[in-house]
C-alpha cells in the first residue's frame, strides 16, 4: 500500500477545534446503546432443567435481581445468556419466560467477554463498562478506522491476516497489508504506541519507530466520527472515567431535562472531544492553553456539570474531588478571574436515580418562584432532598494540593498556576492561600 510521509493529521482533514468537540445529549445516549450491543456479557449456566424456549426469551433471578436474554433456543441443561443487567449467582433459582428451571449450578463466563481494564480479570456486564473499558474496547480502535501504518518492524515476518499484540499497552490487531518495510494493521482493541514491543502471531517482530498518517490512514476524536459540525458546548462536564458510562449518562440525562435543554444539548467531555491518538496537542504545557480550558472559557459554555461517582467496594464516592483536572475546572468555574459567568452543577447516580443539585434556581424554578413566591424554592427542595450529602462531604474534606493526576507534570503545573507562581514547570508549594478558596 502506498504511503505519504508522515504528516501531523490535522494537516492532512480538516478538523474541528478541540474546544468545539462537544457531545449531545442524543450522541451520548448512542454511546450507551453501543455497550449495550457491544459488550459481550456471555455467560453459560449449567445444571438446569432442560426446556424449549425461542432466541432472546428472557432469563432472570429473582435471588440476584439479574435478568438477561437468552442467545439461542434450548433444550439442554446448558443456557446461553446475555446479561443485561445485574450478576447471576450460583446455587439459585433461575427462571426462562417466567418458568422456573431449577437451580444453577455453575456459571462460566465466555472467553469472548470484555474485562475491566482494573484487573484484566474481572468479566464486564453493560452496566459496569467505565470510560477507561470503553476507551480501550471501542473508542480507541474506532478512531483509527484505517487503522496504523508502522515502520521499524520485520515486515518479512508479518504475514497477513495475522494476530498482531503489545504487551506494554495491551492493544491488539491483526495485520492487513505488507509492502517494503510497512506494516499495515488493524486495530482490534486499545492504542498502539511508538517505542515498544509487537509480537504478530506469537513472534517478536521488533518496536515501531514511527507511525505513518495519511487521508485514509489517520486519526480522530470520537466526536469526530459522529459529526463534521462544530458542536460548541452549552455545558462542561468534569468528572472521573472511573464511574460507570450508563451512570454517567443518566446524570447528563437529568441535568439536560432539569434545565429543559433538549436532546441536542451539547456537552464538553473530554474523552469524547480529545484525540486520544495525539493528547499532547491537547493538554500542552499551560493548563490554560489546554482543551479543557478553552471549552470551559468559550463564549457559548455556561456551566460546569460535576458528575460524581458513588462509592462502590473498592473505591470511594466523589473520587472527582481528588482528580487534579477535576479540581482545575472546579477552581474555573468558581474564579471570577477566569469567568464570571459559569455556574456548577452537581450530579450523582445514586443506584436508583441521577440525583441532582443547581446552584440557584433553574429558569423553570425561577419563573415559578417570581409568580409565586415559595413555590419555585420548595420544587427545588423537593428535587435536591434526596442527594446523598456523604458523596459532597468528600468535596468539603478534600484538600486541593493532595489531589493526584495520572501525569505528575500535570499536576505540579495546575498547582503552580493556581497559586499563582510565575513559572508553571517548577515545582508549586505545598501549602498556599489559593488552595483554601
Amino acid at each position: 500500500m502506498a504511503t505519504v510521509a508522515a504528516e501531523p493529521s490535522r494537516k492532512l482533514v480538516n478538523r474541528i477545534p478541540e474546544e468545539w468537540r462537544a457531545i449531545t445529549v442524543r450522541q451520548l445516549q448512542g454511546v450507551r446503546k453501543d455497550i449495550a450491543r457491544q459488550c459481550p456479557s456471555h455467560i453459560v449456566m449449567e445444571g438446569l432443567i432442560p426446556g424449549s424456549f425461542h432466541n432472546r426469551a428472557r432469563v432472570s433471578q429473582e435471588f440476584s435481581g439479574a435478568y438477561g436474554a437468552l442467545l439461542s433456543g434450548t433444550e439442554t441443561p446448558e443456557v446461553h445468556t446475555k446479561v443485561e443487567k445485574g450478576r447471576f449467582e450460583e446455587n439459585h433459582p433461575v427462571h426462562i419466560s417466567g418458568k422456573d428451571c431449577g437451580i444453577v449450578a455453575s456459571i462460566t463466563w465466555s472467553s469472548d467477554n470484555w474485562t475491566s481494564t482494573k484487573d484484566w480479570k474481572t468479566p464486564l456486564t453493560p452496566e459496569h463498562v467505565t470510560l477507561y473499558d470503553f476507551t480501550y474496547y471501542r473508542l480507541c480502535p474506532c478512531t483509527v478506522p484505517m487503522g496504523v501504518v508502522m515502520v521499524g518492524l520485520a515486515a518479512s515476518d508479518c504475514r497477513l491476516d495475522a494476530v498482531c499484540s503489545q504487551e506494554a499497552t495491551r492493544a491488539t490487531g491483526h495485520v492487513v497489508a505488507v509492502q517494503d518495510e510497512e506494516v499495515h494493521i488493524l486495530t482490534d482493541k486499545g492504542r498502539f504506541e511508538v517505542g515498544h514491543p509487537i509480537t504478530v502471531a506469537g513472534i517478536a517482530v521488533g518496536s515501531p519507530i514511527d507511525f505513518l498518517w495519511n487521508h485514509p490512514v489517520r486519526h480522530c476524536s470520537y466526536v469526530e466520527l459522529l459529526t463534521k459540525k462544530p458542536q460548541r458546548p452549552k455545558w462542561f462536564v468534569s468528572h472521573w472515567w472511573g464511574e460507570a458510562v450508563v451512570d454517567f449518562v443518566a446524570c447528563v440525562e437529568q441535568h439536560t431535562s432539569t434545565h429543559v435543554l433538549g436532546l441536542d444539548a451539547p456537552y464538553w467531555v473530554c474523552a469524547y472531544a480529545n484525540d486520544q491518538h495525539e493528547l499532547g496537542t491537547a493538554l500542552g504545557t499551560d493548563p490554560r492553553s489546554s482543551s479543557f480550558f478553552r471549552a470551559l472559557v468559550d463564549d457559548e459554555c455556561g456551566g460546569v456539570l460535576l458528575v460524581l461517582n458513588r462509592p462502590e467496594s473498592d473505591t470511594p464516592g466523589g473520587v472527582p474531588f481528588t482528580r487534579i483536572w477535576c479540581v482545575f475546572e472546579q477552581f474555573v468555574a468558581l474564579t471570577s478571574e477566569y469567568s464570571c459567568k459559569l455556574s456548577l452543577d452537581i450530579c450523582v447516580w445514586d443506584g436508583e436515580a441521577a440525583r441532582l443539585l443547581v446552584q440557584g434556581l433553574t429558569q423553570a424554578e425561577l419563573k415559578e418562584e417570581n409568580f409565586l413566591p415559595g413555590k419555585g424554592s420548595g420544587r427545588k427542595h423537593a428535587r435536591e432532598e434526596h442527594f446523598p450529602l456523604s458523596i459532597l462531604e468528600q468535596g468539603l474534606r478534600a484538600e486541593l494540593q493532595k489531589a493526584q493526576a495520572s501525569v505528575p507534570a500535570d499536576r505540579a503545573r495546575i498547582l503552580c498556576l493556581i497559586s499563582k507562581q510565575d513559572d508553571l514547570s517548577g515545582e508549586p508549594p505545598l501549602e498556599h492561600p489559593e488552595y483554601d478558596r
